[in-house]
């Protein structure tokens, strides 16, 4: 009599597939359920993997040297620098150091990732511990911002079809590679503050500050508009300080 051998998938890796899904259809259900299993592996390797593969192909396709040119022509800080009339030595230090970031950048990935994402949470644990009253734990809210990283994750995904589609893609700008906001669409002939503006009034961005407003007020218990507060308070600082180094730059 023969036996027949089932070789069954884990539940564990079945579920963290299954949270994929639904962090787009139902997130609130995900974020309850890393209360039980805070696991994050996998929507971190998603990142690591999306996020190279944007870079990488900025590379081939574009550059490193031509990818630092579009970033400090983008920066109101250094945008001078590339003027005809600025010193040749200083221009090209300044491009060398920016390309130079970038291929470390690149080859850090998931160490930035993961340091990134650490210092959000831990202010954000801070502050819904403290301010809002709260009683997440570090490591619930790590894995709510690990999986809100999926929604950046959809950028990377369509700056790098970007990147294939276009048939001259050398005005590429790693740091916005993607039409989601205003402020991509505007040229260099309008004020420096007004397109810093409208990039950070990013469709996506949104979307991913609300889902990780919807996972801390689940994961500490606090009401979701005492999160949503905290979250969108953090955000728009961060607006207000780039505006303003717009202006002033």
């Amino acid at each position: 009599m023969s036996t027949i051998a089932i070789v069954a998938v884990p539940e564990t890796q079945t579920r963290q597939w299954n949270r994929i899904v639904e962090l787009f259809v139902a997130p609130a259900r995900l974020f309850e359920d890393v209360l039980r299993d805070g696991s994050w592996w996998l929507p971190f390797v998603l990142t690591v993997v999306c996020s190279l593969c944007m870079t990488l192909s900025a590379a081939y396709r574009v550059g490193f040297r031509e990818m630092a040119i579009n970033s400090i022509r983008s920066d109101p800080g250094n945008a001078a620098i590339l003027d005809p009339g600025a010193p040749a030595e200083q221009r090209d230090a300044v491009i060398r150091t920016t390309e130079t970031t970038f291929k470390i950048s690149a080859a850090s990935t998931p160490f930035l990732i993961l340091l990134y994402n650490a210092l959000y949470a831990l202010t954000l644990w801070c502050g819904l511990n403290i301010i809002s009253g709260g009683r997440a734990q570090f490591g619930a809210i790590f894995a709510v911002l690990l999986y809100a990283d999926l929604i950046q994750d959809v950028r990377a995904i369509l700056g790098t079809i970007v990147l294939y589609v276009l048939p001259d893609p050398g005005n590429f700008n790693i740091q916005n590679p993607f039409g989601s906001n205003l402020g991509y669409y505007l040229g260099s002939d309008f004020p420096s503050w007004l397109r810093t503006f409208f990039e950070t009034m990013d469709g996506l961005t949104i979307w991913y500050l609300a889902l990780i407003a919807l996972g801390c007020s689940v994961v500490a218990r606090t009401k979701r508009s005492s999160a949503a507060g905290l979250v969108f308070g953090i955000w728009l600082f961060i607006v207000f300080a780039r505006i303003t180094w717009a202006l002033i730059a």
